[in-house]
């Protein structure tokens, strides 16, 4: 009886220590959950972007950051990945361990919403429409670091 109890505890201890609370949406293989990650009271687009730069399209963040004089190669850690997603392109602005991603509609190439994934891997809408859910998208592909 005690030796039962004993595998149910360890069981359970290995099972609660493997599972994870949020996804690394740059990982491959959780990319399929990121479907799971919906946004509700998603502030305005237009509101954060009043208050922020917001770029036109994917190329107006290509320029800013991957141009000869753009800020990545004047700030360590930087780095800009792209990738196509279900309905929009995407394109994330990383900086030692968080990121900005901004997704434009994959037809008209208008910025629909920009998250920000934290330290700890959590995102957060910064702005898009008021029900915002994160697409799933194709591994990420570096355009400049």
């Amino acid at each position: 009886m005690r030796s039962a109890a004993c595998l149910a505890l360890l069981l359970a201890a290995a099972c609660s220590g493997s599972s994870k609370s949020t996804p690394d949406l740059s990982m491959a293989d959780d990319a399929a959950v990121a479907t799971d990650l919906a946004f509700s009271g998603c502030p305005a687009l237009s509101t954060f972007c009043s208050t922020s730069s917001c770029p036109a399209s994917a190329n107006d963040v290509d320029s800013q950051y991957c141009a000869p004089d753009g800020g990545v190669s004047n700030t360590p850690g930087l780095s800009v990945a792209a990738a196509d997603c279900t309905g929009y392109h995407k394109v994330a602005v990383d900086q030692t361990g968080s990121s900005v991603d901004y997704y434009f509609d994959a037809t008209s190439g208008a910025l629909v919403a920009i998250v920000e994934i934290g330290y700890q891997g959590v995102p957060s809408c910064l702005g898009g429409p008021a029900m915002f859910q994160l697409p799933v998208c194709q591994p990420l592909a570096t355009l400049c670091d």
